[in-house]
């Protein structure tokens, strides 16, 4: 319980994430800021994703201007945008302003929100929680923060769980949500946003919804009434909106059958509701009777989880859907003129070549599904039966995903190639597609002029893929192989993006999404610019396999804390004396050159030569040219010796500098890991240091020079 408080004015902010996709309405605050209302609450909603005129700096003023009215700060955030709220809410804290967090992020890894500074996270759904939230701040309420539901806050260093909260279980009762963006919305044409139902009831492996719904007590799903969501998009209508995508989970479930859908079409025609709709449906859903229905309400276009063209990958996934399910739903949807964008997942840990076969005939097959090329890889999100099953949970992972290696190793050729594939062609891929699939409120005949583009796109894939297939069976060059169908087909690619930049400026359409990140798009860089070690992990698959390949060892044997500290920081490092032709190169090096201590244990002198051969094995494997693997190993073997001998190469330098610079960079973290070791860490550590200062090369020595570290080493030193 807190003392009464006269502020009653409350932010609600979502910031821009790093997305490929444009930017849509976000339900969730929305629904939050009308139960506020409804209570009395004065409420601001920022959404930095749709208002691109604003960012975390505009924003965080903004609310200081504000700062003696407002009770608190609610943010809501999922992964791509987790990193960037926890910056905000540390600045927000440092001002005196209180914070609480809800979504997908703060819901699944509630510790990094709090560590950053919020007072506690809202988990799961929380219309019902932030109103006791609000009237705990405003101590309107006698309760303490302990007897909230549906919370976890910090005491002291222990993250506490209070009860879980039940959902609401009448959708109805929610008012609709607050719309304060919908002018920007309609000006950048793109969908208007509603929710009819919340939930799933169907068990994949891979899907982040059933996991945050267990985080709650709730029904695995719940639907509102005809009537009620009729109602919302006849407001909707009236305030110019002409596309609504329906942003369900699972649109057609439970009571949702035939019979259902055309009630659902009466209503819509006896209301006067002219609007096109686009939902998600899961394929044994799907129904000739229901769809025509559907068709004739308005629907053109469905997103469906089609998954996969292999029974073995769909029971691997323990879908509901079968392949005779799939391909009934397609044939359904053809015969309805129905876009379907075809939720694909190609790869997972256990892939076969046998399974990417069939999927490559598969995909031939429906090659008019809608989808962003030929790659595509499941996620192992935190908190999914997937990630728990591969024992994958707390291991080295980027974007709130866990990171994990296709184990056959031809899959895992195949694998490579066609996400290297991927990634160079992806900015086009998803402006090509984006009109279709986000969709954008355009005429649906105007969607047919991207459709061909994409067609033709696809076509070029799947001929890239079947020599793929090929070419890993019989043994060949991929490398020659990819750079043949890259000249190839250079000139083509650049007229389909072109034809869509024409098409964009014709339908008045805006695509300002980034690169794709979970493909790790190719950017490039200029020469004068330093290199950067994310945009080289983007562009390089190989080196994020290393990677995932070092961390998982390192974490096996308790050591994935060293991995972080030392192995990462080494790549970059051995980056800030890299060129752009060597970058790749001697990030690899950096990756493996201490691989060997988890192998022959960190007391071992010779560790350098057992990851020499293991990077060696690593690389070979993946096609790496001989003289670059020749370079890396070398330098792996060289790098205890001095950096000033002037036999040393080029790679040999750089690693020693790299592997001084990286230890001195954290020396704190090596001084607590001698501390626990003997009593004299203190001249352990120091003798370590003049002698490793002797070791680095005059470009070594002017980096340290130049570094922030430098008083604290010389500072050591000194006390000894």
């Amino acid at each position: 319980m807190v003392n009464k408080s006269s502020k009653n004015l409350i932010y609600l902010v979502t910031l821009k994430p790093s997305s490929h996709r444009t930017a849509e309405e976000n339900l969730g605050i929305g629904y939050l800021a009308s139960v506020l209302l409804e209570k009395g609450y004065r409420v601001k909603i920022r959404d930095g994703w749709l208002d691109g005129s604003i960012d975390e700096e505009i924003i965080k003023n903004e609310i200081l201007k504000d700062k003696d009215e407002i009770l608190f700060v609610g943010t809501s955030s999922y992964m791509l945008n987790n990193k960037g709220t926890c910056q905000l809410i540390g600045r927000l804290v440092e001002k005196g302003i209180k914070v609480a967090c809800g979504g997908f992020g703060p819901t699944f890894e509630p510790e990094m929100f709090l560590n950053s500074g919020a007072e506690m996270v809202m988990v799961g759904e929380g219309e019902t929680t932030i109103l006791e939230v609000a009237d705990y701040f405003s101590g309107k309420s006698q309760f303490k923060k302990s007897e909230i539901n549906g919370i976890v806050f910090l005491d002291g260093n222990n993250l506490v769980y209070t009860e879980k909260r039940r959902a609401v279980e009448n959708l109805d009762d929610i008012p609709f949500p607050q719309r304060p963006y919908l002018d920007i919305v309609k000006n950048r044409h793109s969908t208007v946003n509603v929710l009819t139902s919340r939930g799933c009831m169907g068990s994949c492996t891979f899907c982040s919804i059933s996991a945050f719904l267990c985080k709650q007590k709730s029904l695995r799903w719940r639907g509102r009434t005809i009537e009620n969501v009729v109602l919302e998009l006849k407001q909707l209508q009236d305030k110019g909106a002409t596309t609504v995508k329906f942003v369900d989970d699972s649109f057609i479930e439970n009571e949702r059958d035939d019979l259902w859908c055309e009630r659902f079409y009466n209503a819509v025609k006896a209301n006067g509701i002219n609007l096109n709709f686009r939902a998600s449906i899961r394929a044994d859903k799907v129904t000739e009777k229901g769809m025509e229905f559907l068709r004739k309400a308005g629907f053109f276009s469905f997103s469906c989880g089609i998954e996969n063209g292999s029974e073995t990958a769909l029971k691997r996934m323990a879908k509901l859907a079968s392949i005779k399910d799939n391909k009934r739903a397609l044939k359904i949807f053809k015969k309805n003129n129905i876009y379907v964008q075809a939720g694909f997942i190609l790869f997972d840990d256990k892939t076969a070549m046998k399974e990417l076969e069939e999927n490559y005939k598969f995909l031939k097959k429906y090659i008019w599904m809608v989808s962003k090329g030929i790659f595509s890889e499941m996620y192992a999100a935190v908190g999914t039966v997937f990630t728990k099953n591969a024992n994958l949970e707390s291991k080295n992972k980027f974007s709130s995903n866990n990171l994990y290696l296709v184990k056959n190793e031809d899959s895992l050729k195949v694998y490579n190639y066609l996400k290297k594939w991927q990634l160079h062609h992806s900015k086009v891929y998803d402006m090509v597609i984006d009109p279709i699939s986000a969709p954008k409120a355009i005429a649906v005949s105007k969607m047919k002029k991207y459709y061909k583009l994409m067609i033709k796109m696809k076509k070029i894939d799947l001929a890239f893929m079947k020599d793929v297939l090929r070419a890993v069976k019989e043994g060949d060059d991929l490398e020659s192989l990819y750079q043949a169908y890259e000249r190839k087909y250079k000139t083509a690619f650049e007229k389909i993006n072109k034809k869509a930049e024409e098409f964009y400026l014709q339908d008045g359409l805006l695509y300002d999404a980034n690169i794709n990140g979970f493909l790790s798009a190719n950017i490039q860089k200029g020469a004068a610019q330093e290199i950067s070690f994310n945009d080289l992990l983007k562009e390089n698959l190989i080196l994020s396999d290393a990677i995932k390949l070092v961390s998982e060892r390192a974490t096996e044997e308790g050591s994935f804390e060293f991995f972080k500290r030392h192995f990462l920081p080494c790549a970059k490092w051995c980056l800030k004396f890299a060129n752009k032709e060597n970058a790749l190169d001697v990030a690899l090096m950096g990756i493996f050159h201490d691989y060997g201590k988890f192998i022959e244990g960190d007391g071992n002198d010779d560790h350098e030569i057992t990851g020499s051969a293991y990077a060696k094995e690593y690389l070979e494997k993946r096609g790496y040219p001989k003289q670059n693997i020749l370079n890396i190993c070398n330098a792996i073997l060289n790098h205890k010796q001095n950096a000033n001998d002037e036999e040393m190469s080029d790679y040999s330098k750089i690693l020693i500098n790299a592997d001084i610079l990286s230890y001195f960079e954290e020396i704190d973290y090596f001084i607590e890991y001698l501390k626990s070791d003997n009593g004299d860490y203190k001249q352990k550590v120091v003798q370590k240091i003049l002698l490793s200062l002797e070791r680095l090369d005059a470009v070594g020595k002017r980096a340290f020079e130049e570094s922030e570290f430098k008083n604290k080493i010389f500072d050591l030193i000194n006390e000894e």
